[in-house]
């Protein structure tokens, strides 16, 4: 019997879904002990949802927290927090626990985004083949691969093809109501504020570009479409404002705002080459293609521009042959342009950067713009390509003889080329017994403020914020990896709290330079950081350089540790700590 209604739609998703478990099999090999992507970025991403459901359930403030960098804390309206994510992930993590609950995250991210794409793509190429081949390229791209590496918060794509499905019913049918429109529009702008404001940001100027590109195509009827135009934007923004108004207060009128401008577009853009060269992302990287990508700036979650030689002559045969079709033309103009803005401000070629301004050098220094990584937009050049794509297969489907033979061979090629890697990086998590469920560090007092080391202060340490998280949100640490503004610099910021003297000796450790000399004078500073952080336990966990550690905290703390579960624990420090001066 053949499949039909909701079983028809539905089905792309579960397809999706499959195949998202099968590119990160290496972490459902052992969902409970890896994460998907490697440490740093999804280890915050646990951490953020984590403490929303913690603050949630204890009627705290889910948006700003002392459990990182205490006591001063932390403004997680600033950071990459995701709050809707947390909340629809809450029941996964409380059966099945954290990591299993962000590995569903990072893989429904991607079956999502796909359907969402297959979603959208058929209300103008209406074979569901055609379509779902649209959706694997949106769901599965170099972008979402690259992104997968640690930015959950960037593969949750699936707002963006629906609010294309939106503009359509906007600016071209206006078959709904304006208030009918202008509520949706505010509804998936709120989903999306809670979501990735980065992402919302670069929508809404992704959008502003379609409506110029089809003003510019249809000048006789677009000053007729203005008054509705505008009715729907008044309404949609006051309905995001109002419903975001919570994470928005929290952002601009909470402590630990951050200066205007606080990341570095030049160094997160899509290099030229990385157009036609693969990188670590996808299944083929030959060597000579490692050996050119290795010069790209930024790192290897924002190499994330690859389209390859034959899908590009696909993409402009396609253009080319389709080119009496409106929204061809709006679709191909809007995804070279989003790849024209994802190259930043000046030129990159082969990691050297020239001098030859681009396009996004206008929006470099802009309030919101500045702080958006140009690298990012092309996160539309492939939902634009993936449209264009699925009208390359409709046409391939009832093609003949040599056009089907070309476009075959290279839809082919296309496919192999993009295909991602099959051996996706998921990490090993090994936590110490101590931290996890039924560990002693129930001991510790709720709420107690504990030193761990390592000292979490970057990506690279951030584990010390997943063992917190195991323990049920049980304490307060002084660290964390995290943004906040720089008080020494008025308009600087730092990632990771302010080194004070023990917590800069730690890092020295961990990062194998070694402890400083000890001096009367310095370990008074550093017993007078443990009052600071109102230390009651020390922690030291399993890390390289364990055992100049413990010896560096055991002078610090005059006291030798217990060994239990897996780190070594000073458990009493106010007692453990000589009194200052002692030496």
């Amino acid at each position: 019997m053949p499949l039909r209604g909701p079983a028809r739609t539905f089905l792309p998703l579960l397809a999706y879904t499959g195949l998202a478990v099968l590119l990160f099999h290496n972490g459902w090999a052992s969902p409970g002990d890896r994460v998907i992507g490697g440490h740093g970025d999804p280890e915050a991403s646990i951490w953020y949802y984590a403490w929303i459901q913690h603050a949630l359930g204890h009627g705290a403030n889910p948006l700003l927290s002392d459990f990182l960098n205490f006591p001063d804390g932390v403004n997680l309206a600033w950071q990459t927090s995701q709050p809707l994510v947390a909340v629809v992930s809450w029941p996964v993590s409380a059966i099945a626990g954290p990591y299993v609950a962000f590995n569903a995250v990072a893989t429904a991210a991607l079956a999502v985004s796909a359907w969402c794409a297959f979603l959208a793509i058929r209300r103008w190429v209406p074979g569901r083949w055609p379509a779902f081949a649209g959706g694997l390229l949106y769901g599965f791209s170099p972008y979402m691969a690259a992104q997968s590496l640690g930015h959950v918060n960037l593969t949750l794509a699936f707002v963006p093809p629906l609010l294309v499905l939106l503009l359509d019913e906007v600016l071209v049918r206006r078959r709904w109501p304006w208030w009918r429109a202008g509520l949706v529009l505010g509804l998936l702008a709120a989903v999306q504020l809670y979501v990735s404001e980065e992402i919302l940001a670069t929508s809404a100027l992704m959008a502003l570009v379609v409506a110029l590109t089809l003003a510019a195509m249809h000048r006789d009827r677009w000053r007729a479409a203005l008054p509705h135009l505008a009715r729907v934007v008044a309404l949609a923004a006051v309905v995001a404002v109002a419903l975001g108004a919570p994470l928005l207060h929290a952002q601009f009128a909470g402590p630990h705002r951050l200066p205007g401008i606080f990341q570095h577009p030049g160094g997160y853009s899509t290099d030229l080459l990385n157009f036609v060269v693969p990188t670590r992302a996808q299944q083929l990287d030959p060597a000579a293609a490692q050996r050119i990508a290795a010069g790209f700036t930024g790192n290897g979650s924002e190499e994330n521009g690859y389209l390859s030689l034959p899908f590009l002559l696909l993409l402009a045969y396609t253009v080319w042959r389709r080119r009496r079709l409106a929204w061809v033309r709006v679709a191909a103009i809007a995804g070279a342009v989003a790849a024209l803005l994802s190259m930043g401000p000046t030129l990159h070629v082969a990691g050297h950067g020239t001098r030859i301004p681009l396009p996004w050098v206008v929006f470099e220094h802009l309030p919101v713009f500045g702080n958006l990584l140009p690298a990012r937009l092309m996160l539309y050049a492939f939902l634009a390509a993936a449209m264009l794509l699925a009208l390359a297969v409709d046409d391939l489907l009832r093609a003949r003889g040599r056009t089907l033979v070309a476009g075959t061979l290279l839809l082919a090629a296309s496919l192999a080329l993009l295909l991602p890697r099959f051996d996706f990086l998921a990490a090993p998590e090994d936590d110490p017994a101590f931290f996890t469920a039924g560990g002693d560090v129930q001991r510790i007092p709720e709420g107690a403020s504990v030193l761990v080391a390592p000292f979490a202060d970057e990506a690279a340490t951030a584990p010390p914020e997943t063992w917190q998280v195991l323990s049920g949100m049980r304490f307060r640490q002084p660290a964390g990896y995290f943004l906040q503004p720089d008080p020494g610099t008025p308009d600087g910021h730092l990632i990771g709290p302010v080194l004070r003297p023990l917590a800069r000796a730690i890092v020295d450790v961990e990062d194998g330079r070694g402890a400083p000399q000890l001096t009367p004078a310095l370990l008074a500073q550093m017993r007078a950081d443990l009052r600071y952080w109102g230390t009651r336990a020390v922690v030291a966990g399993p890390w390289p350089h364990r055992a100049e550690m413990v010896q560096l905290l055991t002078t610090v703390l005059g006291a030798a540790p217990q060994q239990d579960q897996g780190v070594d624990v000073w458990w009493d420090v106010t007692a453990a700590a000589p009194a200052p001066g002692s030496g």
